[in-house]
């Protein structure tokens, strides 16, 4: 009699729990990153509906939102940004909508998981820092739907699996090249956290934002490093006007090493992190080895 009492309450509760997650709401989540979107999609799966206002090729330092984002943004559950800067018009959201979504800032919770002070916003150059970002991204979903915690765990867990195999080809492939010759010029500065995870000196032509204009003297003192350094190769970015890196080409006798994906996913090619990822180490182990 005791064992039948136990048998229909543990019915109980797993029709309970059953019912708890397919009664589980949908999560809206606005997405304001193209990289930012695939994480949360391949973390929430069904369970989250993501609204992603910055679309592949879209620069996100001068993205600003319509009023159509900021209907969206009223409804969401989350807003994740990328932070660091880039997202200067965040307050504009908050204010200006009804939303009660809870706003997180990647970069700033990426370096306060691994006690960084790095102000690089560009932190999905670096794959350790896209997977702390996955866990970010699964803990908040979690806080957010509690019954699909395991869910989003167990999807998060095999993201990672495939980062920790991205990063691990990744080091194979870029130790064709020599340490004497990892000096990588690039349009803008997008690329520092890749060059600290492989050990390479990054010689941007303008700074962390690629509409920061390089003024003569900077571009004069790059031409004159890049003679005495004797680097003989130059990579433009996909969205970035090459007009003054060929210029510096044609002054330095270098040559194009190729395009590299620096702000986010291509629309054409580089539809994935994955792809974007082995695209750019592709592209600069051909350039530099």
């Amino acid at each position: 009699m005791i064992r039948f009492k136990h048998n229909i309450l543990y019915f109980i509760v797993a029709v309970g729990l059953l019912t708890t997650t397919c009664n589980a709401k949908e999560l809206t989540i606005v997405s304001l990153h193209s990289i930012i979107t695939e994480l949360t999609k391949d973390v929430g799966g069904d369970k989250v509906n993501v609204i992603s206002f910055i679309k592949p090729d879209t620069d996100p330092h001068t993205f600003e939102p319509s009023a159509l984002n900021l209907r969206a943004a009223s409804s969401a559950d989350l807003i994740i940004a990328s932070g660091l800067g880039i997202e200067s018009y965040i307050n504009k959201i908050v204010t200006n909508t009804s939303t009660h979504a809870k706003v997180i800032s990647l970069g700033e919770e990426i370096n306060a998981a691994l006690l960084s002070q790095n102000q690089d916003p560009h932190w999905w150059q670096s794959i350790d820092c896209v997977i702390v970002a996955t866990r970010i991204i699964e803990k908040s979903l979690s806080s957010l739907s509690p019954v699909d915690r395991i869910y989003f765990r167990n999807r998060a867990n095999i993201k990672i699996i495939d980062l920790i195999k991205l990063k691990a080809w990744a080091r194979t492939t870029i130790s064709q090249i020599p340490l004497d010759r990892r000096d990588l010029v690039t349009s803008h500065d997008a690329f520092g956290r890749f060059a600290q995870d492989f050990n390479f000196r990054i010689h941007p032509i303008a700074g962390l934002s690629p509409e920061s204009e390089p003024n003569a003297k900077d571009i004069s003192q790059l031409i004159d490093f890049i003679k005495k350094a004797r680097i003989k190769t130059i990579f433009v970015e996909n969205r970035i006007n090459p007009k003054i890196t060929e210029g510096i080409i044609h002054d330095t006798d270098t040559i194009l090493g190729g395009v590299l994906y620096s702000d986010g996913l291509g629309s054409k090619e580089c539809q994935t992190y994955a792809s974007m990822y082995r695209h750019n180490v592709n592209t600069i182990v051909d350039g530099l080895k």
